[in-house]
């Protein structure tokens, strides 16, 4: 893990949810800087209702199509 990643931190508050919640996906800081790439794969899933009110936001369900050609060392 590169020094950039190794602090970086995500907890459930950052996701307005509480902080005994378990975050709802798996977190791990990248092991290098890189641009960011965000992916959702399963954005045609329902929004599990205990986490309260879906995201305003539209991600077409292939959000992570073609990545590969934005970035040359995309991984």
């Amino acid at each position: 893990m590169s020094a950039i990643g190794s602090g970086e931190t995500l907890g459930a508050e950052d996701l307005g949810l509480p902080t005994s919640d378990p975050l709802p996906f798996d977190f791990r800081p990248g092991s290098r800087a890189s641009p960011l790439v965000v992916s959702f794969p399963h954005v045609g899933l329902d929004w599990p209702a205990e986490l309260g009110p879906r995201p305003q936001v539209n991600f077409p369900r292939n959000a992570d199509y073609a990545v590969d050609r934005l970035y040359v060392r995309a991984e």
